[in-house]
């Protein structure tokens, strides 16, 4: 029994089941019923998917699926990005990183270079294969834009970089530095850089790439120290204000980074991230040395980091 272009309310619903189970009982009604209510097909007009023959008699009569006809979700059907917690513990994801994360700007025509750094954020390692460079057509090519020591438009990476959260891991970053070739001698071009990795998220990670003749001079980050005769234990505050962001401009991003620490510490981090003043814990005594590179509202990125030694005395 179809209807076709017809709402049927709860009540019209509740009167035929109660009409169907009646002439079960006479063992009479009409042939195309027959006299197992099973038969028929109502339930797929109401509810649009399950068939008779997934409803049993109850069922049908109060018009929903009770709880147990509904099985439990476990932690395997969350997903990866549902934002739950599975109960059988956190699976451990690499995240990749990138500084600076808008588009790479390449400034001074002929000759200019820039450098992108790739960290890895996550917490299990972040596999680098392959980058390639296209142009605006969006085609393979290293005419307008290379990046160095490559000379093609793809180039293998094959480089891991370890969680920072990991105990002795130190090469949690990378940095390529590219080149803006501009053999045509335009004024601007455009190309993109596409990173490939085992980042669940970003697997291909596509990165604008800028060239032009305006001149916009390179910032120059410097590091200061605010804490005095720092010690095991403590939260150290360094300052990244007195960087340098070139004519016209000013220091619109800071990345912070460890270029040593004291063996047997565990490995430290910035809070917060990305800002010109920042802390990081020194678990033990020893010798920190902390790193700091700046890009400036121009787009340009320093070409090189600057370095601060801290000793760290015992308590």
């Amino acid at each position: 029994m179809r209807t076709n272009n017809h709402f049927m309310g709860k009540s019209a619903l509740l009167s035929l089941c109660l009409a169907l189970f009646a002439c079960e009982e006479d063992n009479k009604g009409p042939s195309d019923i027959g006299n197992n209510t099973s038969d028929v097909g109502v339930i797929d007009v109401i509810d649009g998917g399950l068939s008779d023959a997934d409803i049993t008699d109850a069922e049908l009569l109060d018009g929903h699926l009770s709880d147990s006809d509904i099985p439990d979700a476990t932690p395997s059907d969350l997903g990866v990005f549902d934002g739950g917690t599975p109960t059988d513990g956190a699976v451990e994801r690499p995240l990749m990183g990138l500084y600076p994360e808008a588009p790479l700007r390449f400034f001074g025509g002929t000759g200019s270079m820039t450098q992108l750094v790739i960290r890895n954020d996550g917490d299990a390692p972040l596999e680098l294969s392959r980058v390639t460079i296209l142009n605006a057509s969006e085609q393979p090519s290293n005419v307008e834009f290379s990046l160095q020591g490559c000379q093609s438009a793809e180039c293998a990476l094959n480089q891991t970089l370890c969680s920072a959260q990991t105990p002795g891991c130190i090469e949690h970053y990378t940095t390529l530095h590219l080149n803006y070739l501009n053999p045509d001698r335009s004024a601007t071009d455009e190309g993109l850089l596409v990173i490939y990795s085992n980042d669940l998220v970003r697997p291909m990670h596509r990165i604008s790439l800028s060239g032009t003749d305006q001149v916009c001079l390179p910032p120059v980050p410097v590091i200061t120290s605010q804490t005095p005769n720092p010690q095991a234990g403590q939260n150290i505050l360094v300052d990244g204000r007195s960087s340098v962001a070139g004519p016209n401009a000013v220091i619109s991003d800071y990345f912070w980074s460890f270029e040593e620490w004291p063996a047997g510490a565990s490995s430290p981090n910035f809070l917060p991230q990305g800002q010109v003043l920042t802390s990081f814990t020194a678990t033990v005594a020893g010798n920190y040395r902390v790193a700091l590179r700046v890009s400036n509202s121009c787009g340009a990125t320093s070409t090189a980091a600057a370095s601060l030694p801290i000793e760290v005395s015992s308590d």
